[in-house]
């Protein structure tokens, strides 16, 4: 920056809130990420031979709600006695939900699209 050049005003810039980003999000506001049920109602019907919907009381019951939180999980934790998924659904959502929230956490304006959670193959 060239001493002519203006300087930023740090004390009013500030990061617009519209913005998702991989911070846990603020309880008092609502969370920008698409929920899990539909995330899996949307994978399921790309993939319906996995049959991914049985999961979804099981993140409720679990109090997971949006795919932020999912993406935080590991396969062993998919795999366990909460969730119980099998290795290749776990590791099909897990690439899935990595690429949907990469994406959200980019463009705040995307709403969820199947096709951008398909894995590809080969």
């Amino acid at each position: 920056m060239t001493p002519s050049a203006p300087r930023p005003n740090h004390a009013t810039h500030r990061s617009s809130p519209e913005f998702p980003s991989s911070d846990p999000y603020d309880e008092t506001e609502a969370n920008p990420y698409p929920t899990i049920d539909s995330f899996l109602l949307a994978l399921s019907s790309r993939e319906p031979r996995r049959a991914l919907l049985q999961y979804i009381q099981k993140f409720e019951d679990a109090d997971y709600y949006n795919i932020d939180q999912l993406a935080r999980c590991t396969k062993e934790f998919l795999t366990g006695p909460k969730i119980e998924m099998t290795d290749g659904n776990a590791e099909f959502v897990l690439i899935s939900v990595g690429k949907v929230a990469w994406r959200s956490d980019r463009s705040p304006d995307l709403q969820f699209a199947p096709e951008a959670a398909r894995p590809k193959v080969g």
